[in-house]
């Protein structure tokens, strides 16, 4: 099925709202959407507001004009909190069934093949280790073997690409991560 176009929104041409309506237009012109006014609450708040349904396997959304009107409690949003396990049966069965996607440890994706494409003309970049507090060697060393045993990373001999690593402490000077600045 072939669709229309809807130009990218330029800010110098026209106000972002406009853009949206006219994003909304081009949705329904297009069959891939309908607009209908609901009333959400959230703590107590009843607003009408313009919901954009779409049509097939599309993610939903939510604009701006939603987060205008509904101002919503980010940190408690954002705050995660570790949950009992359910006592449903159904979702017992799940999780044991599951037991190795729910696992706290890491694991490998088996029969898949990651490809990173690079430019032909790439150069290459190597940057060499920057050191390491000498508090931190330790937990480092640590953390870096415990990540070899695992299956996440692995030595090598010799390599054209490096970028060196960012140690993140805890306040108990035990290691949060470790990554890279590539």
């Amino acid at each position: 099925m072939q669709f229309g176009r809807v130009d990218e929104y330029k800010e110098p041409k026209e106000d972002f709202e406009s853009y949206i309506e006219r994003f909304e237009q081009w949705l329904l012109a297009n069959d891939i959407a309908s607009k209908k006014k609901v009333e959400p609450q959230y703590e107590r708040k009843n607003v009408t507001l313009p919901l954009v349904i779409v049509k097939g396997e599309r993610p939903a959304l939510l604009g701006q004009n939603w987060l205008e009107k509904i101002h919503l409690d980010w940190p408690n949003i954002f705050n995660v909190e570790k949950a009992e396990v359910a006592s449903d049966p159904a979702v017992k069965a799940v999780l044991r069934r599951h037991t190795e996607v729910f696992s706290d440890k890491p694991s490998a994706i088996k029969d898949f093949k990651a490809t990173i494409r690079v430019r032909p003309d790439a150069t290459p970049i190597f940057q060499k280790a920057r050191p390491v507090p000498y508090a931190l060697r330790e937990a480092v060393e640590k953390e870096l073997d415990r990540l070899e045993k695992a299956g996440i990373v692995s030595k090598i001999d010799r390599s054209d690409w490096a970028a060196p690593i960012v140690v993140v402490p805890k306040s108990d000077k035990s290691i949060r991560r470790i990554c890279s600045l590539s």
